[in-house]
């Protein structure tokens, strides 16, 4: 018997024990429910039971709760159906591989003529001025790091590992094991474990996504892929020798979420002709900019510092004119005009007012930031329009080249090969229904076509292979009915028979499908899990990030507000009178906000 079957169960699956109606919480502590059991989505060992071996109390429990003997028995053959077929899994051989790690190794000053680095105890690592700044002025100049990044930065495609590549693997390997589980402020991905063998990954994205820094411009300006760290080391500066920071933070390792996502919007949106909100499906690439990534939270005039965006842009949304803007706005839309002749190519980070040396360099987060929800997986906004990649009816396939790894990846597992993508055909895979298409098959579907179950089978008219029955996976089952492959599967995660089935996460709190090794997602499809899966029920985060610092109580991003959430929390007001100046994502976002309106 599932829990998910039963009709008044089934009403409040979604709910926390406290918020059950009492009748209900008692019929269901009658059958062998508590909160820890129900919190946590476990059955009571009566669930396994025959009706008949119920008591009295407990088969009145169960009619009050919507089952009669004929429903609670057939439910119960169906989960052991369930659960033989989940014990066949996928051998670990047979997995399609997900992409290697590949590590780019950064090396910044820990100090230089413009900024120095600082450790702050509710913050974590923040730049503040190291000169006196004035008004618009750049403030990254001086090189920000020294100038062996040629040999460090990246794996050769030769294979032939630098001294000063394999020098930097090393120091850090030493210090992921003495330092990285230490208590760090403001660090990221705490759980993220590095192995020596990833530093030697060659690259498979162009070059074109990392150019180097150079005279001009000092900057690391980079688009990074979900298959990529970066690992920023902290030296001292040949002119400040003796500036360090502390031990446990002398590296940073920089995954795939600590870049800004969809900057440039989605390429032609125009929502009156796609009659839908913008998606970030087509663009696995995100923003990666050092040692500017390292500006602290801000929003607003509370700012000391600001990215200046391409002049384009305020064609493409024209800027409110007059008296409608706050002062501060009106400057800065100011300022972006007189950036317009600039090298567009370059985010420069200008102050937005003059500064004195020691005053923290903050950006304001609402030029880019949308929602948090731009970074779940099951989000409208990162789910995949029908025909997106495919083509169709008034849209053409998007070539090969024009791909991401991960789309890339999922047409392999789908069975094309380059050649048969750039035909126009399809493959055999497309002819099975749902149910017969493999687990990475149907995350590859949902990725590659925007397809579901549903929409799937509706396509090939298979409603009468449609399977309603709920998920299984390997983790609903006890160890001693797992398959010996499964059993191979667990212990490659670090799962064995004493602590399989525990409430801790040996694989640490709210990651990303993503953030865990290569190897331990191969080893999550043998257990029934995918990205499709691990994050399915994933919820928006509306948790601030930050609270603005202007004093307005009134302001959208005050504690007394909530704090900064994303430019969607704004009115849409203010979101209209900020739009010319942030980047295309979120520009877009509000475009869909006014078609809708109309």
């Amino acid at each position: 018997m599932t829990r998910d079957s039963a009709q008044v169960l089934d009403k409040y699956e979604d709910s926390d024990w406290k918020e059950l109606p009492v009748w209900v919480r008692e019929a269901a502590e009658a059958i062998g429910y508590t909160k820890k059991l129900w919190n946590r989505d476990k059955e009571p060992d009566v669930c396994e039971m025959d009706w008949e071996d119920l008591n009295a109390s407990q088969q009145e429990a169960a009619k009050r709760l919507g089952y009669s003997q004929q429903v609670w028995e057939a439910q119960g053959e169906e989960a052991t159906s369930k659960a033989t077929s989940a014990m066949k899994g996928i051998r670990l051989e047979d997995v399609h591989k997900h992409l290697k790690w590949t590590i780019y190794c950064i090396q910044l000053y820990t100090e230089t003529v413009d900024y120095q680095f600082r450790v702050n105890e509710d913050t974590g690592l923040s730049m503040h001025a190291n000169r006196v700044v004035e008004a618009e002025e750049v403030i990254i100049q001086a090189p920000v790091g020294p100038s062996v990044y040629e040999e460090l930065f990246e794996m050769p495609q030769n294979g032939n590992l630098s001294d000063e590549r394999k020098g930097f693997a090393e120091r850090f390997m030493e210090w992921q094991r003495t330092h990285q589980k230490a208590t760090r402020v403001g660090a990221q991905n705490m759980n993220i474990t590095i192995k020596l063998e990833d530093f030697s990954n060659p690259p498979i994205t162009s070059k074109e996504h990392r150019p180097m820094p150079s005279e001009d411009f000092p900057n690391y300006d980079m688009e990074i892929f979900e298959h990529e760290i970066v690992i920023a080391e902290f030296v001292p500066s040949p002119s400040k020798p003796n500036y360090v920071l502390p031990a446990t933070r002398r590296f940073e390792i920089l995954h795939y979420d600590e870049g800004l996502l969809g900057l440039d919007g989605e390429e032609g949106y125009d929502p009156s002709v796609l009659k839908r909100p913008p998606t970030l499906c087509g663009m696995e690439a995100r923003s990666l900019e050092l040692p500017g990534h390292f500006s602290n939270h801000a929003s607003g005039a509370s700012s000391t510092a600001f990215d200046m965006m391409y002049g384009s842009i305020s064609k493409e949304f024209p800027p409110i004119i007059g008296g409608d803007l706050p002062e501060w706005l009106s400057k800065e839309m100011a300022a972006k005009e007189r950036s317009v002749d600039m090298d567009k190519h370059f985010p420069y980070v200008f102050t937005r007012r003059g500064l004195k040396p020691g005053t923290e360099i903050t950006t304001d987060y609402s030029r880019w930031h949308w929602s948090h929800a731009d970074t779940s997986y099951s989000s409208i906004c990162r789910r995949t329009p029908i025909g997106y990649f495919l083509g169709g009816t008034n849209r053409k396939r998007l070539e090969w080249d024009s791909l991401s790894p991960k789309i890339q990846r999922a047409t392999r597992i789908l069975g094309y090969t380059q050649a048969l993508w750039e035909s126009g055909e399809t493959t055999p895979t497309f002819e099975k229904s749902w149910k017969k298409l493999s687990l990475q098959e149907q995350e590859a579907a949902i990725n590659l076509t925007g397809y579901n179950k549903e929409s799937w089978n509706k396509d090939k008219d298979s409603n009468s292979e449609s399977d309603s029955s709920p998920r299984i996976s390997a983790f609903d089952l006890e160890w001693a009915e797992l398959s010996e492959e499964q059993k191979k599967a667990a212990a490659i995660i670090g799962y064995n028979e004493n602590n399989w089935g525990e409430d801790e996460d040996i694989l640490g709190d709210d990651l990303y499908f993503y953030n865990l090794r290569p190897e331990l997602r191969d080893a999550m499809v043998v257990l029934g899990e995918t990205e499709a899966t691990w994050e399915e029920d994933a919820e928006e985060d509306t948790e601030p990030w930050f609270d603005c610092l202007c004093g307005d109580t009134d302001c959208h991003s005050s504690k007394e507000k909530g704090g900064f959430r994303g430019v969607k929390y704004f009115p849409l007001e203010e979101q209209r009178k900020l739009a010319p100046l942030c980047e295309p994502w979120v520009q877009q976002q509000i475009s869909w906000s006014m078609y809708q309106l109309k």
